[in-house]
């Protein structure tokens, strides 16, 4: 696995980890948590072109790596003389440093890299959803844009004939190539997420639910237009992508001509031609989404990362139930195998059991990256449990008042 360590960039003082296979950033508003995810997707991308050109030629010069950076993550103003970004795979090494505004780099093994699909799935995401016509607003080729162009490629996989499943919510979704237009099938069980079998559309109408009904996506909840995108961006690329072995023939087989015009050994570099894993990096998928859907939607992901391919996430959270719900599957890993039949079927996350060794989760204090996992890797003292703590403590405190009032 890769390391990074980050100094002095936005609120970030320090901050120094081990890439897992699933890494976890919690902490309060602006205090660094997609700082770091940004910069994290940025490296792996920085690895991916320096190997596929087999040069460091463009990052070399013009102080192409902080301006590349600062434009596709948003993150101008971050940087102050004292900035600095470290990262180290088994491939290569760099070492940006502001006050110089330059980036060293060396090799550690050029032929020893993996190619992957790094997709970066911004909080923003539902500007895909919200917008009707987003495709013709302008855009800066940044993070949203990337997403955006993404989201362009998957939705097209999903007809009518074959609609995307949205986890056990009763709702699917489906792209009408013909319209250009999105839609949503809800199911009659989605009854119990509304009221009176009832739900409001854009317009100001209430719609009444029959058996199904079939909505554009712009019409449904804040939180399918969150929850959908994502849903069907990372069952994309992690599995959709890897269904259709020419998607990408295109680029194969310039990369190949690429590497026999520069006399490089075919067979050295033969696992540069095709993906063989995801990367992704989710921005608060918690966002507009019900505390069960929450727990759903990691239960999904970790499923997801947990298959064949060795699929890497990495998420910011605000959310308790994001935070638990991921120890779950951890737990269950450990004891799974000391547990009894009945009680195995019982455990709704028993497709998604993950080793806590694979697992990485950190909170900011201050500025500063804590990992706050026990010895045996599962979620110990953390920002979440204090604030509830300090909620609870208010509320005894005037319920020693409520029997008074009585």
């Amino acid at each position: 696995m890769a390391t990074i360590t980050i100094k002095n960039v936005g609120p970030i003082k320090s901050a120094s980890l081990e890439l897992n296979k699933v890494n976890v950033f919690m902490g309060p508003q602006c205090s660094g948590k997609s700082t770091i995810a940004k910069i994290i997707s940025f490296c792996m991308w920085v690895e991916k072109k320096i190997s596929l050109n087999q040069s460091f030629s463009f990052f070399e010069k013009e102080n192409n790596f902080v301006n590349e950076l600062v434009v596709f993550h948003k993150l101008k103003g971050y940087f102050r003389n004292e900035s600095s970004i470290e990262y180290e795979s088994d491939v290569l090494k760099f070492q940006y440093d502001h006050s110089k505004e330059k980036t060293n780099f060396e090799w550690k093994n050029r032929y020893n890299f993996k190619r992957s699909k790094i997709s970066y799935i911004p909080s923003e995401r539902n500007l895909v959803s919200a917008i009707e016509n987003w495709f013709d607003v302008r855009f800066k080729e940044n993070n949203i844009f990337d997403f955006m162009k993404e989201w362009e490629d998957a939705r097209k996989v999903y007809t009518k004939d074959s609609p995307l499943s949205i986890l056990e919510l009763g709702v699917k979704y489906y792209y009408d190539e013909k319209s250009g237009h999105d839609f949503v099938i809800v199911d009659k069980e989605i009854r119990r997420f509304v009221n009176n079998g009832k739900i409001l559309v854009n317009n100001g109408k209430t719609l009444v639910l029959t058996e199904i009904t079939t909505l554009e996506l712009t019409n449904t909840s804040s939180g399918l237009q969150s929850l959908i995108p994502l849903i069907l961006v990372t069952e994309y690329v992690t599995a959709r992508i890897y269904e259709k072995s020419n998607i990408r023939r295109s680029v194969r087989d310039e990369q190949l001509e690429f590497f026999i015009k520069d006399k490089i050994d075919i067979k050295k570099i033969q696992c540069f031609l095709d993906n063989h894993y995801t990367q992704f990096i989710i921005e608060e998928p918690e966002q507009n989404l019900f505390p069960s859907t929450q727990r759903d939607l990691v239960y999904h992901l970790l499923k997801l990362v947990t298959g064949e391919r060795d699929h890497r996430l990495t998420i910011t959270t605000h959310s308790p139930y994001i935070l638990y719900a991921l120890n779950n599957c951890m737990l269950g890993k450990l004891v799974y195998e000391k547990m009894d039949d009945e009680d195995r079927d019982a455990i709704v996350c028993k497709s998604s059991l993950i080793n806590p060794k694979d697992v990485s989760i950190y909170q900011i204090d201050g500025g500063i990256l804590k990992n706050i996992q026990q010895e045996d890797g599962l979620i110990g003292s953390n920002f979440f449990d204090e604030k509830m703590k300090e909620i609870m403590d208010d509320f005894y405190l005037l319920l020693k008042y409520y029997d008074d009032e009585r």
